[in-house]
Formats: structure tokens, C-alpha cells, sequence
């Protein structure tokens, strides 16, 4: 399964390019517009990982790779399986160039300083990530990649915008008592909230799989 995670990752070279200036650009445009400053790691990371995850399928969908891997000794299970763990992977290298750029930032004589990326951002990008992946690659394997991918692209609109509208949506509301609740969580405890989104992602991620599995298995190559 190794040898097909790094398929997907020698076919993305000018993505790679892409997403990394996408990365710098996010970075410094947000960080110079608040209240967007405090979500920048969070939409700069779950953005390049899109256009990873995105491109990867994209290539094999030009390539029609998956013909070839049904000629080798792999079975479908495998296939699907480091479809996911491709994104996962692509998905933390996002994140550990973010945070890169953002210490270089700091580093570098710039007239401008941002804040380090921190455990929440982390965390926020991976269930952002997970949730996506639910929708994609099941959408993407009954549908292809060009089919689906308006869809796709709408999906990621509401989720790459959902953290900042979430906040703006509760700082509305924020005499009521579920939003007073929310933030004094989010305060005093941002870990219950993390882990009750990671167990919804997860949750989420397992059926996507099951359901992606059994689609895979039905398609006549």
C-alpha cells in the first residue's frame, strides 16, 4: 500500500507548486486582514490540501490509473484504502509546510508578524479534511472526476468559509445560552469541542469508506 501512496504523490508535481504559493498567498493576504488573521493557518492548509487531493484524482483520472492497478496483483480494498491515506498524508504535509512558512515568516525581516499554528488549527484542518473526503471520494468514484467536480467545488466552498462564519454566526447570537455554552467551551475546554469534531469526522470517514468500497467493488473495469 506504500508503493501506491507514493503513485499519488510523484503525479503532483505542478500541484505541489500550486498549492505552495496558494500556502504564501493565503498567509500573508489573511494576516494583514482581521478577523481573518486568527483563521489563516485553518484556510490556508485545508485549501492546499483540496488542491492536492483534488489534483491526485484529477491524475488519475486522466491516466486511467485505475485500470492499470486492477491489472496488478492489488485488490480493490487496498486501492481504496490508500486513496484515503494519500489524502492523510497530503493533508499533514500541507499542515508541516504552514507552519513552516508561518516560523519563516516571523523569522524573515518582513513588516508584518503572524501567529505560530497551533494544536487547534491542526486539528480543525484534519476533521475539514475528513468530512470532505466523505463527500469526494465517494461522489468521485460514482461519478468520475469531472461529473462530480461542481459539486466538489461547492462542498469545499462552504466548508473553506464554514470556521469563519461559524464564529461570526455565534458572536451574533452570543446572549443566548447555547452560544454562551459554546464559548465558554471553546474557552475553558477547546479540546471537548476538538474531539467531539474528530469523532464525527471519524465517524463520517468510516462510512465513506464502506460506501466507497462498495462502489469500487461494482465498477467493471
Amino acid at each position: 500500500m506504500d508503493k501506491l501512496v507514493l503513485k499519488d504523490l510523484l503525479v503532483l508535481k505542478k500541484s505541489m507548486y500550486w498549492a505552495l504559493v496558494y500556502l504564501l498567498a493565503i498567509l500573508l493576504i489573511f494576516s494583514m486582514n482581521p478577523p481573518l488573521d486568527k483563521f489563516l493557518y485553518i484556510m490556508a492548509a485545508y485549501g492546499a490540501a483540496y488542491i492536492l487531493i483534488m489534483g491526485a484524482l484529477m491524475a488519475e483520472y486522466e491516466n486511467q490509473t485505475d485500470m492499470l492497478l486492477n491489472s496488478l496483483p492489488v485488490n480493490r480494498c487496498e486501492i481504496i484504502l490508500s486513496k484515503y491515506l494519500s489524502a492523510l498524508v497530503l493533508t499533514l504535509l500541507t499542515l508541516c509546510v504552514a507552519g513552516t512558512l508561518g516560523l519563516a515568516i516571523n523569522l524573515l525581516p518582513l513588516p508584518l508578524a503572524i501567529r505560530f499554528m497551533n494544536g487547534v488549527d491542526v486539528g480543525i484542518v484534519l476533521i475539514m479534511v475528513a468530512v470532505t473526503l466523505a463527500i469526494v471520494m465517494p461522489m468521485n468514484l460514482k461519478f468520475g472526476n469531472q461529473a462530480a467536480r461542481v459539486t466538489i467545488v461547492m462542498f469545499f466552498m462552504l466548508l473553506f468559509f464554514a470556521p469563519v462564519g461559524i464564529k461570526g454566526y455565534i458572536m451574533d447570537n452570543s446572549q443566548t445560552e447555547w452560544a454562551q455554552a459554546l464559548i465558554n467551551i471553546a474557552v475553558s475546554q477547546p479540546s471537548v469541542l476538538l474531539a467531539a469534531g474528530a469523532g464525527g469526522g471519524i465517524l463520517l470517514l468510516g462510512l465513506s469508506i464502506i460506501v466507497s468500497l462498495r462502489i469500487y467493488a461494482a465498477i467493471d473495469f
